[in-house]
């Protein structure tokens, strides 16, 4: 038993120390390297402490507290969103299928003007797109993507600046429908 738990210490420690994959305050992604990425995207996490020996996180949709072994978290994909260089905030809007083009781009609208209120915290929009019909719900399923400053830096510090973006696309929804 011992012969196959020193390993995993072991590697946990040079992962660590040697890779320094993230830092407390930083946005991870996890998951296992041999998994196929999923087009939606990875639950996101909040590093909240790293030990030698473990890191604790907290689920930012949540706000679940884990701590997970270093050697464990050594074989896995982790995808650090606070050194990338464009962090971005995908979401999924359902609008009624007869909905009228000219209440989409009054939305669309909308969430362009909040953006340009807010410089330092937004960058821009990507994209704002019909993804697909769900005729069984008669709604169209569209998918809204923007820049964010620091993403994960801002939900330490400031963590409804997100919850206010998705706060007001749902409002300027509730002015479409």
């Amino acid at each position: 038993m011992k012969t196959h738990i020193l390993p995993l210490y072991y590697q946990g420690l040079l992962f660590i120390l040697v890779r320094r994959p993230y830092e407390i305050g930083d946005g991870i992604a996890i998951s296992d390297p041999n998994a196929e990425t999923s087009i939606h995207g990875s639950g996101w996490w909040l590093v909240k402490d790293v030990s030698l020996f473990t890191t604790t996180v907290v689920y930012v949709m949540t706000n679940e507290l884990a701590t997970l072994s270093n050697g464990s978290m050594a074989n896995s994909r982790i995808i650090n969103a606070t050194r990338s260089p464009h962090a971005t905030l995908f979401t999924l809007v359902k609008f009624p299928i007869d909905v009228k083009y000219v209440k989409l781009a009054i939305f669309k609208d909308a969430i362009e003007q909040f953006i340009r209120n807010r410089p330092r915290e937004w960058t821009s929009m990507l994209a704002f797109r019909a993804t697909r019909a769900e005729a069984s719900e008669g709604t169209i399923v569209s998918r809204l993507s923007v820049y964010f400053w620091n993403f994960f830096s801002h939900l330490v510090y400031q963590p409804f600046r997100v919850t206010g973006f998705v706060e007001y696309a749902i409002v300027s929804y509730l002015f479409v429908i």
